[in-house]
């Protein structure tokens, strides 16, 4: 990727093979941006390197009702400058299962997912280890009416100053 995908108001389903298939931002672009109820599907992909200097989500920035569903992934060493070093939710909905989360860097908060305005994070038969913020949430960071579920799933070595796997505020 050289720069990322914007989805609006459309569907997108992207499934590879055997779990080998690479979508990579290369330290340079987060890979979707999604906005006016769209919705992305990603099963069976290794996702990495997402990136976002000084922004929100360094993999998918999800806002205005969107929805992301990963089915066996892999979401591995993306990084946001600001919060929520894979995955921002405004307003929007992510459906994880078995799948996995490691490496990944909000600078200020969310290692992994930072949700805010009723927004919804789910995570079922997920791994996530070593991800991490400076400040707060190393998993997840929740505000502003938003939920986090996780139903057996397992949570290991997460780092930040408050809220070592996951920080809810408000």
């Amino acid at each position: 990727f050289t720069d990322e995908i914007e989805i609006a108001g459309k569907s997108l389903a992207i499934e590879g093979v055997n779990g080998t298939a690479t979508l990579d931002g290369d330290y340079r672009t987060r890979l979707f941006r999604l906005s006016r109820e769209s919705v992305l599907s990603l099963s069976n992909l290794i996702l990495k390197n997402g990136f976002v200097d000084a922004d929100d989500g360094g993999l998918i920035y999800l806002i205005e009702s969107s929805r992301v569903d990963l089915s066996a992934c892999v979401v591995d060493s993306c990084y946001a400058g600001s919060s929520g070093g894979a995955f921002f939710l405004r307003s929007s909905e992510l459906n994880a299962e078995h799948s996995t989360f490691s490496n990944n860097t909000g600078r200020f908060s969310g290692g992994v997912a930072w949700t805010t305005f009723s927004s919804t994070a789910n995570f079922v038969n997920c791994t996530a280890f070593e991800n991490s913020a400076e400040e707060e949430g190393g998993f997840a960071f929740v505000t502003t009416s938003s939920v986090v579920t996780s139903l057996d799933s397992t949570f290991k070595r997460h780092h930040s100053f408050a809220g070592a796997v996951v920080l809810v505020e408000g």
